[in-house]
C-alpha cells in the first residue's frame, strides 16, 4: 500500500518490432479470446514459430499463464528471426514478471533477449532497445535495485528521444516517473510526468493518463497536498474503469484508499479496500491481495486495533515471502516493529526490524522508517546514546536527501533556462536574416554559426555578474518585538494574515532530540518563504509565528507554498511529527484599532483552534487550522479568561474554525 510498493506492477505495453507485425500484436491486445480461439484451430504439428508467438501473446492477455508460456517456448524453439526471437523473449519475461510473479526468471528473460540485439538490422535496433530497457527497469523494480532501474530507465528515454519514438518515450518516461517519485525526487518526477502527459494526450493513451493521474496524485499524498492527491487518484479510478486491466484498477483503489485514510475518513477508507480485495480476489492476484491484506492493517493501526493490524500483516507477509517479494517483505518487517514500539513491546520490535545491512540498496524512504523506528525503541528503553546515534543517521540521510532534490531542481531548471535562451536567441537570429534578406547563402550559413558559437559561449562562460541583494528578513527576537511589529503594519494596511506553526508535542521532541534540531528547522522553515510577503516572524513558546501582507485571494496560493516546505522540513526531521498549522485573519478579528498588548490575546484562539481540531479529527497526520470572523471583535482579547470568550463567540456563529478544509463542530456546553 504504501510508497513504491504499491507502483510495482507490469505494463502491459507491447514492444513494437517491425511495423507489420506491431499492428498484429496491437490487434491481439484488442482482442485476445477472438485470436486465441481462431489460433487454437490451427493443429499443433503444423502451427509455425510467429503462429505460437501470437498465440502466447493472446494467452498473456487472457491470463492464462500455463499456456502463454508453453505457446511462447514453442515460438523460442520453433526458430524465429532474432527481431521476433528477442520478442518472443520479451513476452515470456512479462508471463513471469505478471503472471507467475517470478521475478528472477523474468529478469533472466530479459538477459536472453539482450543477447539478441546485435544479431538485430539496424533499422529495427533503437526501437526493440528501447522496449527492452523500458521492461529491464521495470523488472529491476520489481526486485528492489532502484539503482540498475533508473539507470535502464534513463537509457530507454534517451534511445526513444534520439530516434523520435514516441510511444516507447512515453512508456520509458512512465517508469522512469515512478522511479523518481519513489526516491521523493519530486523535481524529476514532475519532468518526467510531465513530457508523458504531452505524449499520452498526443497518443489518445487513456491507460497511460491513467498512470499519470495516479502517480501525481502519490506525489501529492507525499507532499501533504492531500485535496490534489484524491482529485488525481479519483481521476485515475475513473479512467482505469474503463480499462480492461483491472489489476490496475485495484492498484489506484489501494492507493486512493491511503489517501483516504490520511485524509481521516475512515468509512471510504474502508469501503475503498474492500472494493479492492473483491477485485484482486477475482483476479485471483496474490501480490495485489497482499497489498491490500496491507492497506487493511494501516487501516487498524490508524484505529489502534493493533491486534488485526498484526494479522492482516502475517496475512500479507505470508504472501509476499512466497512471491519472493524481499523488499515489500522488509516493509512489513517495518510495520510489524511499528506496531510493537506503539504497544512499547520493545523484546518484539528489536526483533521485527532487520538488520542494518539488509537496507543497504532499500529506497530511501525504508531506511528513514528504520532508522526513525530505531531512534524511538531506543529511547523507549531510556538508552539514550543508541537513541542519539540513530536520530544523527536519520537527520543525515534526510538532509542528504534534501541536498539531492535541491540539485535535481537547480539542474532541471538551469537547462530549462539555457535551453529557452538559446531558442529565443536563435529565432531571433533567423529573424534578422530574413529581414536583411540575404542572397548569398553561404554568407548567411556563416553568420548563423557565428551566432551559434556566441551563445555557446554566452552559457558557458563563468558568470561574474553579482546578484541583487535579497531583503532582509523581518526577524523579531521576542514577542514583545513582534507584537510591535504586527501592530505598526497594521496602521498601513488591513491586509494582514497571523499564523503560527508548532510540532505536535514539542516538550518530548526536546527530550529525545534536544532543543536546537527544532530551532533550525524553523528557521530553515522560514528561509524557503517568500520574504516580500512577510512582515514579521518570531518563534515563541516553541511555535513559529508569522505575520504576512497578504490579501485573502491570494492566501490560497502562499499557503500552498508553505505546506510543500513544511513537507519537505517534516521529512527531515526524526519521527516525522505531526505539524500543527494555524491561520486567520487579524482585521476582523481585532478591528482597525487596536493596543498591541491584545495580539497575544490571539495566541489562545490558536491554542483553542488545535485543541478542537485534535479532538474531532484525531486520525489526522496533520492539522492545517482556519479561523473565519463572521463578525468584529468577537471577544475582548485582555479579559482573564479569554478561553471562555472564544468558546462563546464559537457556540454563537461568531467564530468559525475548519481543519484541513472540514467545517468543525462547536465547542459542547
Amino acid at each position: 500500500m504504501k510508497k513504491y510498493g504499491l507502483l510495482l506492477l507490469w505494463l502491459y505495453a507491447l514492444p513494437v518490432v517491425a511495423a507489420d507485425f506491431a499492428g498484429e500484436l496491437k490487434k491481439i491486445q484488442q482482442n485476445p479470446a477472438q485470436y486465441a480461439t481462431e489460433l487454437s484451430q490451427t493443429a499443433e504439428a503444423q502451427r509455425d514459430a510467429e503462429q505460437w508467438l501470437k498465440l502466447g501473446v493472446a494467452y498473456l492477455q487472457l491470463k492464462n499463464k500455463d499456456a502463454a508460456l508453453n505457446a511462447l517456448n514453442h515460438a523460442i524453439e520453433a526458430g524465429l528471426n532474432p527481431a521476433l526471437q528477442l520478442q518472443a523473449w520479451q513476452q515470456k519475461a512479462l508471463v513471469y514478471g505478471m503472471l507467475f510473479r517470478d521475478n528472477n526468471n523474468a529478469l533472466q528473460s530479459l538477459q536472453q533477449a539482450e543477447l539478441l540485439l546485435a544479431q538485430v538490422p539496424a533499422i529495427e535496433k533503437p526501437q526493440l532497445q528501447a522496449s527492452l530497457y523500458e521492461n529491464f527497469a521495470q523488472a529491476y523494480n520489481q526486485l528492489g535495485n532502484l539503482n540498475q532501474a533508473s539507470r535502464y530507465a534513463e537509457l530507454s528515454v534517451n534511445i526513444a528521444v534520439a530516434h523520435q519514438l514516441a510511444y516507447a518515450e512515453l512508456k520509458a518516461r512512465l517508469i522512469a516517473g515512478r522511479l523518481a517519485l519513489q526516491q521523493n525526487n519530486f523535481a524529476l518526477t514532475q519532468r518526467q510526468l510531465s513530457r508523458a502527459l504531452i505524449l499520452a494526450q498526443q497518443l489518445d493513451e487513456q491507460t497511460s493518463l491513467a498512470s499519470i493521474h495516479m502517480r501525481l496524485g502519490m506525489a501529492y499524498r507525499k507532499l501533504a497536498q492531500l485535496p490534489l492527491s484524491l482529485q488525481h487518484l479519483q481521476a485515475a479510478e475513473t479512467l482505469y474503469q474503463q480499462s480492461v486491466h483491472q489489476n490496475l484498477l485495484v492498484n489506484a483503489r489501494i492507493n486512493l484508499a491511503e489517501t483516504y485514510l490520511q485524509l481521516g475518513e475512515i468509512d471510504k477508507t474502508a469501503q475503498t479496500l474492500r472494493l479492492a480485495m473483491q477485485d484482486a480476489q477475482q483476479l485471483d492476484d496474490s501480490h495485489l491481495i497482499a497489498l491490500v491484506h496491507y492497506g487493511q492493517a494501516q487501516l487498524a493501526m490508524k484505529q489502534n486495533d493493533y491486534a488485526l493490524a498484526k494479522q492482516r500483516l502475517t496475512k500479507a507477509m505470508q504472501l509476499f515471502s512466497q512471491l519472493g517479494h524481499d523488499t515489500l517483505y522488509q516493509e512489513l518487517l517495518l510495520a510489524l516493529a511499528e506496531i510493537a514500539v506503539a504497544q512499547q513491546d520493545w523484546q518484539a520490535a528489536t526483533k521485527a526490524l532487520p538488520a542494518e545491512a539488509e537496507l543497504q540498496q532499500a529506497a530511501d524512504f525504508l531506511k528513514l522508517r528504520y532508522w526513525e523506528l530505531k531512534a524511538s525503541l531506543h529511547a523507549g528503553q531510556q538508552q539514550w546514546q543508541q537513541a542519539f546515534y540513530a536520530s544523527q543517521q536519520l537527520v543525515a540521510l534526510r538532509f542528504a536527501q534534501t541536498a539531492i532534490q535541491q540539485k535535481y531542481t537547480l539542474d532541471l531548471l538551469t537547462d530549462d533556462l539555457n535551453q529557452q535562451q538559446l531558442k529565443q536567441q536563435l529565432q531571433q537570429a533567423l529573424a534578422r536574416l530574413q529581414q536583411q534578406n540575404l542572397w548569398l547563402a553561404g554568407l548567411g550559413s556563416l553568420v548563423l554559426l557565428l551566432l551559434l558559437a556566441a551563445a555557446w559561449r554566452h552559457f558557458f562562460r563563468p558568470n561574474t555578474d553579482t546578484s541583487p541583494e535579497l531583503p532582509a528578513l523581518p526577524q523579531a527576537t521576542s514577542w514583545t518585538e513582534f507584537a510591535r511589529k504586527v501592530h505598526k503594519e497594521a496602521q498601513k494596511t488591513d491586509q494582514l494574515q497571523l499564523q503560527a506553526l508548532q510540532l505536535a508535542g514539542p516538550q518530548q521532541f526536546k527530550f529525545q532530540f534536544g532543543e536546537q534540531i527544532l530551532r533550525d528547522a524553523m528557521l530553515q522553515l522560514v528561509e524557503e518563504l517568500p520574504v516580500a510577503a512577510m512582515a514579521a516572524y518570531t518563534v515563541h513558546t516553541d511555535a513559529l509565528w508569522l505575520a504576512w501582507r497578504c490579501p485573502p485571494e491570494q492566501l490560497a496560493a502562499l499557503q500552498q507554498q508553505l505546506q510543500a516546505a513544511v513537507t519537505l522540513i517534516r521529512r527531515q526531521l526524526p519521527t516525522q511529527p505531526k505539524i500543527y498549522s494555524c491561520v486567520t485573519a487579524l482585521t476582523p478579528l481585532l478591528g482597525k484599532q487596536w493596543p498591541v498588548q491584545e495580539l497575544a490575546g490571539i495566541r489562545e484562539l490558536v491554542w483553542l483552534s488545535w485543541a478542537q481540531a485534535t479532538e474531532q479529527q484525531n486520525t489526522a497526520d496533520h492539522y492545517q487550522v482556519e479561523v473565519q470572523c463572521l463578525q468584529p471583535n468577537p471577544c475582548s482579547w485582555q479579559t482573564e479568561d479569554v478561553r471562555a470568550d472564544l468558546i462563546n463567540a464559537l457556540r454563537l456563529d461568531l467564530l468559525r474554525i475548519s481543519c484541513n478544509q472540514q467545517l468543525l463542530e462547536k465547542p459542547q456546553l
